[in-house]
């Protein structure tokens, strides 16, 4: 006896009806309801595995045991249905008593219970092939289905967005559920399976957040941080899912998945969606390179790597130190293509250098060999530096620090002076220097070879020998050479005294008064004696004929 929806009203025999999928919502599907509140569906015992229900949408059923569905020590097959927003105390789409229901290509969405949001199984071992389970919400426990005796089978199942109190996906009693190429995502993280009195979920084949535990591992399963579904409300796996081609062919035979397409397009997914597409292939690195594992702090260090673009191509490349992004860089490569892609950077700190291309859906991360990034010689003042007249003492350059384990050489202009100083952790000095230049200094650190050039300079400039000293009055009579002292009668304006040489020394001038009054000659240029004075006897300097130009 079988129960068929699904039809558009033009078919002439069951094998012409279009292929059915609830899931979906197409308008051929057969929607069954109740008017207010009750249970959509109860199966009495006895029925077997030859009552089928397909083509079937149940929907909107409350009650307490099995809102959508109540299989009492009953076999149905259900077959392309989907069980929406119902619910229950205990199973809002669908409660088993005993008996073996066998399910194939149906979804479970928004139905909420107590326990047992998609369903409830006690002491029932009910098979789930190609089923859905979408957005159910159990107030205590197993947002997706409790288990509680008896040991159900699950095969290319998915869990998806399913909450609970305890046992987001699956709540489990002391027994031990089967589960073969199944996903489990985004259902609670470590409170995705929940086992008591000593029962575990067994799994093969499966997918699993990569924070949930509770199942016995039986091979070949899988963990993931991210989702491997296209979106959160279906059960589409994303072209670069890791359960594309990861199932196992053997566990499932059935032609068509919950979406109504191919079952097998290549080797079997894990999940109840079979992704139709074209086996993704991902970024493929070949080869690495770089150019130094051991530089100076501002060195830059180039980053190169050869690989094959993969099913989407390369979009950009991103250099990291750890989980510090250093900058990003757009790249351009097609489908399928080989490449080699280089980044140059200047480095600072020491670290583990990666670059990370990114396509699509995917990325492609490159750790290179760790990096040792060495300081540069500290920062000091150059110091002294000067003017001198020729014979005379000459400036000494120096350093206002230095380092242990540095030595700093005198450079004047780009031309080494002398030899090398080491450092001592204090000030140093290089000495005097003898001709004119600007002088800067190199430190070099001994054991790195570090180098740096030390900011800032200084100059060292030597004075010519001037002309003899010379005094001058406002008449424009000139202080005779070789001669000791002079009388100037000079009785209005100003006489003026002016001087020019490398050393300092005084001029002395006698007023009406007999008085000998001092003048010196640092920084003379130019001096104005005020007049009317009787007379005034101007007295050679006693200094060398040399006085500081000013």
């Amino acid at each position: 006896m079988g129960i068929y929806g699904g039809f558009a009203g033009s078919e002439t025999s069951l094998a012409s009806c279009p292929p059915v999928n609830p899931v979906a919502g197409q308008i051929s599907s057969t929607t069954l309801t109740v008017s207010g509140s009750g249970r959509v569906i109860d199966n009495p015992s006895g029925l077997t595995n030859t009552s089928v229900l397909d083509g079937v949408i149940v929907a909107g059923g409350n009650a307490t045991n099995g809102g959508g569905m109540y299989n009492f020590s009953s076999s149905p097959s259900l077959v392309n249905c989907s069980f929406q927003d119902n619910s229950a105390q205990y199973g809002g789409g669908m409660y088993n008593l005993s008996g073996l229901p066998n399910l194939i290509n149906c979804s479970f969405q928004s139905n909420t219970a107590g326990d047992g949001g998609g369903m409830y199984n006690l002491s029932s071992n009910a098979s789930l092939i190609n089923c859905s389970f979408q957005d159910k919400s159990a107030s205590t426990r197993g947002g997706g289905m409790v288990v509680n005796g008896y040991n159900p089978s699950l095969t290319n199942c998915s869990f998806q967005g399913n909450t609970a109190d305890s046992g987001g996906a699956i709540y489990n009693i002391s027994d031990n559920p089967l589960l073969t190429d199944c996903v489990l995502f985004n259902n609670g993280g470590a409170n995705t399976l929940v086992n008591i009195s000593g029962g575990s979920v067994q799994a093969s084949y499966s997918l699993f957040d990569d924070t949930v535990t509770g199942f016995t591992d039986g091979g070949k399963n899988l963990r993931t941080r991210v989702s491997p579904f296209q979106n959160a409300t279906g059960p589409q796996l994303s072209i670069c899912a890791p359960t594309i081609d990861a199932g196992d062919n053997a566990a499932n035979t059935t032609t068509t998945d919950v979406l109504g397409n191919a079952r097998k397009v290549r080797t079997i997914d894990i999940g109840a969606a079979e992704f139709q597409g074209a086996a993704y292939v991902a970024p493929a690195l070949s080869t690495i390179s770089q150019s130094a594992t051991a530089v100076c702090a501002g060195t830059f260090v180039s980053f190169t790597l050869y690989a094959a673009g993969g099913s989407q191509g390369i979009k950009a490349g991103s250099l990291y130190r750890g989980n510090t992004n250093l900058g990003d860089a757009d790249v351009s490569v097609a489908p399928g293509s080989a490449f080699g892609f280089t980044r140059v950077f200047p480095l600072h700190r020491s670290g583990t250098y990666q670059i990370v291309l990114t396509s699509q859906y995917t990325s492609l991360t490159t750790t290179f060999a760790p990096i040792t990034v060495n300081p540069l010689p500290t920062q000091y003042a150059v110091t002294g530096g000067g003017t001198y007249c020729q014979g005379s003492k000459v400036p000494a350059v120096g350093l206002s620090g230095s380092q242990m384990d540095v030595t700093y050489q005198l450079l004047r202009g780009t031309t080494p002076v002398g030899d090398s100083v080491a450092g001592t952790g204090s000030a140093i000095s290089f000495g005097n220097q003898t001709g004119e230049g600007t002088f800067t200094v190199l430190a070099t650190n001994v054991s790195t070879s570090c180098q740096r050039t030390i900011s800032g300079s200084q100059s060292v400039t030597e004075k010519p020998t001037p002309a003899p000293h010379t005094l001058v009055t406002q008449s424009g009579g000139l202080y005779p050479a070789g001669v000791s002292s002079l009388t100037i009668a000079q009785n209005t304006g100003d006489v003026i005294l002016m001087a020019s040489g490398c050393q300092d020394g005084t001029i002395n001038w006698n007023g009406g008064s007999n008085s000998t009054l001092a003048v010196s000659t640092a920084n003379l240029v130019r001096k104005a004696l005020p007049l009317p004075l009787p007379a005034i006897r101007m007295v050679a300097p006693v200094l060398s004929p040399q006085l500081p130009s000013r």
